[in-house]
């Protein structure tokens, strides 16, 4: 996203050449127009100093209304916005024009990274949480006594069996 075409076509071809599909957009309403419908953008790269939406405002927008995508702002005027303003804003990174196709592809590769990292870690929460309530029906459900305690020799679970046998309720 960026109101110079020239800086538009430079990354469109930079980015496809490095395998990734793009979209273009001339301005931030445009591209709220194209996540929009087309719906499973990853990344946005936008300019910061935009005509209309600047690219915190952009910024905010895709964090409140496409929360699973990335954005990474560039700029060629350091002075106006710092790191932290983009940051704060919901940015993943920041490059300062002028930049280098290295930089660019490190950025993206960082933020790939770092999805596939949350995409992993929800996988394996949710893994967890089933694990755990298989775990608890079984204990729960074994006609034989169990006493779970922790390390420190504090009771941290009774079963139901249990609790018929002694006769008294669950904590």
């Amino acid at each position: 996203v960026d109101d110079d075409p020239q800086i538009r076509d430079i990354f469109y071809e930079m980015l496809t050449r490095f395998g990734y599909q793009c979209s273009t957009a001339a301005d931030g309403r445009q591209a709220l127009t194209i996540l929009q419908e087309e719906g499973d953008i990853s990344i946005v790269i936008a300019d910061i100093r935009m005509p209309g939406m600047d690219g915190i405002e952009l910024i905010k927008e895709i964090k409140a209304r496409h929360a699973g995508a990335d954005v990474i702002s560039i700029t060629g005027y350091a002075g106006d916005f710092t790191f932290t303003d983009v940051i704060n804003a919901g940015a993943s990174d920041f490059i300062l024009k002028p930049f280098t196709e290295n930089e660019v592809q490190a950025k993206l590769s960082r933020v790939m990274r770092e999805r596939q990292l949350r995409t992993d870690s929800i996988t394996t929460s949710s893994r967890l949480r089933e694990l755990n309530e298989y775990l608890e029906n079984v204990i729960d459900s074994s006609l034989a006594c169990m006493v779970i305690a922790n390390g420190g020799g504090f009771i941290t679970r009774v079963n139901t069996s249990f609790v018929r046998l002694v006769g008294r309720e669950k904590q």
